[in-house]
This record gives structure tokens, C-alpha cells and sequence, in this order.
């Protein structure tokens, strides 16, 4: 029986795939409680009306064809209500929506399923029920989305710009870029990644039983022994480029977060079928050029190895090319003129967006900070935490300082 939506998933994802033909890199599934890594989760966020949509299972077939699913754990109260309308809202970025919840709560029900059949059907989605078993029964097939059945003269604008910044997204989901709203890549640094590739190398995992918890302890306790042998101060260490969050739990939260980091950038990879991480050959080129002395900072040569991973992502390179152009521009991470820190985009109007102080303050674009000039630019992709990883792990940038080094951005 599941306790947590987030146990459905892989297997409703296997569905997709074998019973519709959605293919592997791009297709996913998002991270909730429940799902048994958070590494096997991907990213998808859609934007609609200013706010974000996130379906739970997702897929593109080879045609372009997209399926979007939205589980609950049961029917209870409104989660019927909520499962449907989270569907419908869906509708104007894929061709068919799928609702799923456990087989076993209508057991020994049956009018309760075909009460939901009923509600479903009234909106053309589709039905699955997931055994404990992990099979998953097609109750009822979706139909076509409404806003794809009128006549192609009808088709609204929008709903085409919302297939296309589907198909954009999911052909993308190979790079596992991670959403910014998850905040996984909050608090990775570059110099930690190196730290863990090269603690892989020199130690490789080799116990399958160990999870992501007692591998990350693993991890920071080699680096305060590390630390200690070589007289150094491990404090300094986990609070180089410091960023924001409790000074206390930096050591095991940046630990968890370069992990994903070096996954992001393809260093590490986890190995379904032995439930241990390696090092990609990548990742052996990276300890190649590194030399662990315990010191928070990159060389020159480990600074040129991680921006040629940032020229490798589309995300970076946009960022590159903004900074570029911003010229001797002062560069800042966070701050606004008003002093805070986040914005949003109302029609043309850049609008400050702090809702402990309700600040609403309109802001030009030459004052944004850098990180928000790049989201005013791509505003449709706009993954923060990504750009915040390159530019606190000093890849770009040194203090306020751009790398004169990098020939692309000279």
C-alpha cells in the first residue's frame, strides 16, 4: 500500500514509456515525498499567468507528442477536485493529461471509482490506478486536449506557445538541470564537487546498502579528518563563498548539494543496478588536473575545466553572454536597488517581489542585479540556482570582479 504520492511515480513514468512511447531523456518525473532519491528526479516547470506548474509524471514521444500526469494519494475531501483542476491547467501545454491514484483505495468501493470516472471523463483526461504491485491499469484513456481540438484556424497563440515551451523543456530534461524552487543546487560550490570526485576516486564507494545520508556523512567526515591531519580549519572550509542558511548544518546541506552538483554536470553518475556512485570519465579528468591541499578555492586550471562545463549547458551560456555584455557593469548576485532581493515580471514592468515587506517597488532593467538580468532576458528558463552555483563557486567572477581570463567573456 502507499503512504506517499511520490512512491507512484516510476512507476506510472514505466507506463508512459511502454504504453505510449515516451522516450527515456525525455521523460520524468518531479520530486516529492515518497520518491526514493531525489537524484532520480527531474525538473520540469512550466509558466503560465505568473505562476509555476509542476506535473508530477511527464513525457515526449519522438513525434512531439506530450502526456502530463497529476497524482494523489486518494479522493478524500478536495483531492479529487485538486487533482482535476491541477490537470486542466495543464491542458494548454500538452496533447493528452493523465490523473493517477493508488488501486487499492477504491477497493471494495466501486462507487467511489465510478464517481471519478465520471468527473474524469467529463473533462477528457485519463485514469490510471497503480497497483501495490507496481502495475499500472488504464482505467480510461485521455483524449485529445480541447484547446488541440478546435479547427486549426481557432488554435489559440497561447496554447502553441505553451506546446513549444513544453517540447523546449522536455527535450532539455537530459541535462537534469534542477528547478530553482527545489533549491537542489542551493549551497554547492564548485571547489566541494572537485573535493567529492576526488574523494571517489581515492575511495571508491563500494557498499550498495549505503544511502545518499550515510554517504554525504561519509563524505564530511574524510574532510574534517582531511582538515585535522593537514592543521587546517575546517570551519573556514564549509563557510568559504558563503552564501545564506545556518552556519551549523553547512557541512552536510553543501555536501548534499555539490552531490547533485557534480550528477548536474555529468562528474558523477549513480549506477542503478549497483546503487553506487562512480566517477564519469569527466569526472576522472577533473582529479587528472586537481591536487586535494584542503584549500576552499579552485586553481586557474580547475576554474578553465568548470567554465568549459558552463559553455556545455544552455543556461550558463546565456548567462555568459549577459555578462559579457554588461561591460565593467558592478557585479552583483542578489540585491535590487530597493535592497531586496527578489523580482517578478508583470507584462513589461519589472516589479520588486519581497513579501515579507511588501515592497512592489518598479525596477529598470539597467539596476537589476546580474543574476535577475538574466532572468528579465529568459524569463521562460529561468533557473536561478543554477546561475547562483557558477557565480558563489567564483567560475565567472572573483569578488565584484569579472575573470579576465576567460576568453569568451573578453
Amino acid at each position: 500500500m502507499y503512504r506517499k504520492e511520490g512512491e507512484m511515480y516510476h512507476h506510472v513514468l514505466k507506463f508512459l514509456k511502454d504504453i505510449y512511447g515516451t522516450e527515456e531523456f525525455n521523460s520524468g518525473y518531479t520530486y516529492a515525498d515518497g520518491v526514493s532519491k531525489e537524484i532520480d528526479s527531474k525538473a520540469f516547470t512550466l509558466y503560465h499567468l505568473e505562476r509555476k506548474l509542476k506535473p508530477d509524471v511527464f513525457g515526449m514521444t519522438g513525434n512531439g507528442v506530450i502526456y502530463l500526469c497529476e497524482g494523489k494519494i486518494d479522493c478524500g475531501g478536495t483531492e479529487l477536485d485538486k487533482a482535476i483542476g491541477q490537470a486542466l491547467a495543464y491542458q494548454r501545454f500538452s496533447h493528452y493529461l493523465l490523473v493517477f491514484f493508488p488501486e487499492s483505495y477504491f477497493e471494495n468501493n466501486e462507487p467511489m471509482l465510478q464517481y471519478v470516472l465520471e468527473n474524469i471523463n467529463l473533462h477528457n483526461l485519463g485514469l490510471l490506478l497503480v497497483r501495490d504491485t507496481g502495475e499500472v491499469i488504464e482505467k480510461l484513456k485521455p483524449k485529445l486536449s480541447p484547446y488541440l481540438q478546435s479547427s486549426k484556424e481557432n488554435i489559440t497563440i497561447s496554447t502553441v506557445d505553451g506546446i513549444l515551451q513544453s517540447q523546449t523543456l522536455l527535450s532539455n530534461l537530459d541535462n537534469y538541470v534542477l528547478d530553482d524552487d527545489t533549491d537542489n543546487l542551493a549551497g554547492a560550490r564548485a571547489f566541494i564537487v572537485r573535493d567529492i570526485c576526488e574523494w571517489l576516486y581515492e575511495y571508491p564507494d563500494e557498499n550498495p546498502e549505503l544511502s545518499d545520508e550515510d554517504f554525504i556523512k561519509d563524505f564530511v567526515s574524510y574532510i574534517e579528518n582531511e582538515m585535522k591531519i593537514s592543521n587546517l580549519s575546517s570551519t573556514n572550509y564549509w563557510s568559504a563563498q558563503a552564501g545564506r542558511g545556518d552556519i551549523d548544518k553547512r557541512p552536510y546541506r553543501r555536501s548534499k548539494r555539490s552531490l547533485y552538483a557534480g550528477l548536474f554536470l555529468k562528474l558523477i553518475e549513480f549506477n542503478d543496478q549497483t546503487s553506487i556512485y562512480n566517477l564519469t570519465p569527466l569526472g576522472n579528468a577533473l582529479v587528472s588536473i586537481s591536487n586535494f591541499n584542503g584549500k576552499p578555492e579552485l586553481s586557474k586550471e580547475e576554474r578553465a575545466f568548470f567554465f568549459s562545463l558552463a559553455w556545455n549547458s544552455k543556461v550558463a551560456r546565456n548567462f555568459i553572454l549577459i555578462l559579457k555584455e554588461s561591460g565593467n557593469r558592478k557585479f552583483k548576485l542578489y540585491t535590487n536597488p530597493c535592497g531586496h532581493e527578489t523580482i517578478r515580471i508583470h507584462g513589461e514592468k519589472i516589479i520588486c517581489d519581497d513579501e515579507d515587506i511588501d515592497c512592489e517597488e518598479e525596477i529598470q532593467p539597467e539596476d537589476l542585479s546580474i543574476r535577475d538580468l538574466y532572468y528579465y532576458n529568459y524569463k521562460n528558463y529561468p533557473p536561478y540556482w543554477e546561475i547562483v552555483f557558477w557565480l558563489q563557486s567564483q567560475i565567472f567572477t572573483q569578488g565584484s570582479t569579472i575573470l579576465s581570463y576567460n576568453p569568451i567573456i573578453n
